[in-house]
């Protein structure tokens, strides 16, 4: 004896199918990790700075253990973040997109996150959340700080004046081209207003960024060298004569610097900027300025040490 099926069993069976596949494909799509591409991608394009950073590769080389007893860690709002969510950098983040763009800061981060407890903690803080998106107050007046899930391990979180802006960073998808940074766990791409309140930078620093105020980008890099690092410099400049000229002060810059060090009877030190800065090589190709400086372990400490 066949047994037949209705009309209304066979349509129930095709909607279960339809049902089941729409699951999987949902599950697929939100488990999978997205490639630095991708998320890179995500970011809105034309922002000043870029940044970054390899958490998982750092951890491996020992050098988030460097920060561990930086000012970050002991701050109060860190440790209360901490204790509430249960979320660590030092062990539960891998890796890190930062873009900065008209006074609004947008996060793309990879790592392990308990989303009921963000969503408690973003509620307790006087916030709100729904359709998986949570904003609260930020530190500053008439600013929010938004995030939702990207994927089951990625996390899009915002900075600025609108509340739903995590959506719109979880939305985006720019075709813009992923940077030349092959095996380097920390990079940044400025663009020249970026550098445009140098007396904000560090000094020693600012004399190199007045030279590179009429670049069309820069991307800097610190990659592995041994058991050192380096800090390469990558410069598009809009014509190769602009090159030439961005070289040739460059290298000015780095004489003058060392020249002022030798006059205080001093020697570059490799714990500081005087060390790194006054060891810099250049080189040019068309319209493209390289840079590069030796990066000691030890700098990496002080500069922990310091925060």
């Amino acid at each position: 004896m066949h047994y037949r099926f209705g009309p209304w069993q066979l349509m129930l069976g095709v909607v279960l199918l339809c049902t089941a596949l729409i699951g999987v494909m949902f599950y697929h799509r939100s488990h999978r990790d997205l490639s630095d591409a991708e998320l890179f991608a995500h970011l809105p394009e034309n922002t000043s700075l870029t940044i970054f950073v390899d958490l998982k590769s750092m951890r491996r080389a020992g050098i988030l253990d460097m920060l561990a007893g930086s000012k970050m860690v002991e701050e109060d709002d860190y440790r209360k973040f901490v204790e509430r969510t249960g979320f660590d950098y030092r062990t539960d983040l891998d890796a890190v997109f930062a873009g900065f763009r008209d006074g609004k800061n947008y996060y793309l981060i990879k790592g392990r996150f308990d989303w009921n407890s963000l969503k408690q903690y973003a509620i307790q803080e006087g916030g709100s959340c729904q359709n998986g998106l949570c904003y609260m107050n930020a530190s500053s007046s008439g600013r929010y700080i938004s995030f939702m899930p990207l994927r089951s391990r990625v996390l899009a979180m915002t900075v600025g004046p609108d509340q739903h802006e995590a959506r719109r960073l979880a939305e985006n998808d720019s075709e813009q081209p992923y940077p030349e940074v092959p095996g380097a766990p920390v990079w940044a791409i400025a663009s020249p207003r970026a550098l445009g309140n140098s007396g904000s930078l560090p000094p020693g620093t600012r004399l190199f960024a007045k030279a590179l105020e009429n670049a069309e980008h820069i991307t800097v890099s610190l990659n592995p060298q041994g058991n050192q690092f380096q800090a390469r410099m990558r410069v598009v400049c809009r014509t190769p004569e602009d090159a030439v000229v961005l070289g040739a002060q460059l290298e000015k810059v780095t004489d003058v610097l060392r020249k002022l060090i030798q006059r205080s009877d001093q020697t570059p030190n490799p714990n500081d900027l005087s060390g790194v800065l006054t060891a810099g090589v250049f080189r040019r190709d068309d319209r493209i300025v390289y840079g590069q400086w030796p990066i000691e372990r030890s700098f990496l400490e002080s500069v922990a040490g310091g925060s």
